[in-house]
């Protein structure tokens, strides 16, 4: 596992790449400059939302800074992700719960670098489908109106736009269970806004 040293090494490399003083990081990301002074000699242990802060600035993501300086996350680290992306499918069962265990599991595992970068990417992806889905169940009933004579009636066509969503979902949560697996975190979800 990566020690603060080296991410702090990491921090410091991107940050003369891009031709930032510590003054500069610090305004940008909002972090006190003895604050990065201190992640970047090794000092003090960057916390998970210090982290992601710096990460913004410095325009990359959270895990580029930690995870290309070691071999791997720890076991349990990548099975925590997994296990909060497959937690999602219980929307299979009961309709909107894909949030909550999830979340759950997301806020008891998210100490780790790994899980509040890639499972803040996965529970972003689970909001903006329930808003969606959400939207596209009220304005069904609208749009099928727009046709003459109407393929299918009110209650049809919400069915029909909440089967539609379900499949992008489970198709969705089947495809970043690949990439965890394959260990492409950089990939899960990484053009999804990011709301945690």
């Amino acid at each position: 596992m990566k020690t603060s040293h080296t991410v702090g090494q990491e921090i410091k490399s991107r940050r003369n790449n891009q031709g930032l003083s510590i003054e500069a990081l610090s305004e940008i990301s909002g972090v006190s400059a003895r604050t990065v002074q201190r992640i970047e000699n090794g000092e003090t242990t960057p916390r998970g939302h210090t982290l992601q802060v710096i990460a913004e600035a410095l325009k990359c993501d959270i895990t580029e800074l930690t995870q290309s300086l070691s071999p791997a996350p720890l076991e349990d680290e990548k099975e925590n992700v997994k296990w909060l992306n497959l937690s999602a499918l219980v929307v299979m069962i009961i309709p909107a719960t894909n949030l909550i265990l999830p979340l759950i599991l997301w806020m008891r595992y998210r100490k780790t670098e790994l899980l509040m970068a890639v499972g803040g990417r996965i529970l972003s992806f689970q909001i903006l489908w329930t808003i969606f889905t959400a939207m596209g169940l009220i304005l069904a009933p609208f749009i099928v109106r727009l046709f003459d004579p109407p393929p299918l009636n009110t209650t049809g066509s919400v069915i029909f736009t909440y089967v539609i969503f379900w499949f992008y979902n489970i198709a969705s949560i089947l495809n970043t269970a690949q990439k965890i697996q394959k260990e492409q975190w950089e990939k899960v979800h990484s053009k999804v806004i990011k709301l945690i």
